[in-house]
């Protein structure tokens, strides 16, 4: 304990932050400034892809609206089934209204704050000739760096380790969550022919439609997250410029 006492306060790293950062109201400033930059740009990609998947599921949503309608009108449905169809789809269009306007907020940061706007939205992709082969190799490549001094390399090799541990559990994330997204869309899509058939509850198809977003978001959140990383990385060892 004495000894963790006498250590002086570490500088934290300009590593991204576990939540979100805040859309700032001015320019960031400081070493930080560009990282900040960065983690908004790739939270305003997300959240582009984002409402893509929730838009998607409004459409399905209307879709399941007129095949309840329908089915009201030949006799064989009810209004509390239609009803509760039209409050799905206001359930849906309401998170949507509340994305937009998260995006809208990016947009504003970049278009003012920023003095300029992104020249294109455009997932960012690292050359692979740039990703080092694992924790040893990039370890190597960060004692090499000349721009770190040395009485800075070991809370680097910290950071660097820190980044690593975090790449592999993202990247762990990732690979579960890919089956399980591409298996609840296939659900939801075979339900919904099911209902159509009256062969399924109105519920039931609700529910597994409901379902299916959820994941479809993690999966686009694990995605942007083992980028974020990989961009920590590499800005560790001077390799941000490995973009294409």
């Amino acid at each position: 304990m004495s000894k963790v006492a006498s250590n002086p306060t570490p500088q934290p790293p300009c590593l991204e932050p576990a939540a979100a950062p805040p859309v700032p109201s001015e320019r960031p400033l400081g070493r930080c400034a560009v990282n900040t930059v960065g983690a908004l740009y790739l939270g305003l990609l997300r959240d582009r892809e984002r409402l893509e998947i929730l838009r998607a599921a409004i459409a399905r949503q209307r879709s399941v609206l007129a095949d309840v309608q329908q089915r009201a009108e030949a006799g064989i449905g009810n209004y509390g089934e239609s009803l509760l169809a039209e409050i799905e789809l206001k359930r849906w269009q309401t998170q949507e209204a509340e994305i937009i306007g998260s995006i809208l907020h990016a947009e504003l940061f970049f278009a003012t704050a920023m003095e300029s706007e992104p020249s294109a939205f455009v997932r960012p992709r690292l050359a692979s000739s740039a990703w080092p082969e694992d924790e040893a190799v990039a370890l190597v490549a960060l004692a090499q760096q000349e721009s770190i001094p040395g009485t800075e390399l070991p809370a680097a090799e910290i950071a660097l380790k820190h980044a690593w541990i975090d790449y592999r559990a993202a990247r762990r994330a990732l690979e579960l969550l890919e089956p399980m997204s591409a298996f609840a869309d296939d659900l939801a899509r075979v339900s919904h022919d099911q209902y159509s058939l009256g062969q399924l509850a109105l519920g039931t198809l609700l529910t597994r439609l409901r379902d299916a977003v959820p994941l479809q978001e993690a999966m686009v959140d694990a995605e942007y997250r083992l980028l974020a990383i990989q961009l920590a990385v590499l800005d560790l060892l001077g390799r941000r410029a490995a973009l294409e």
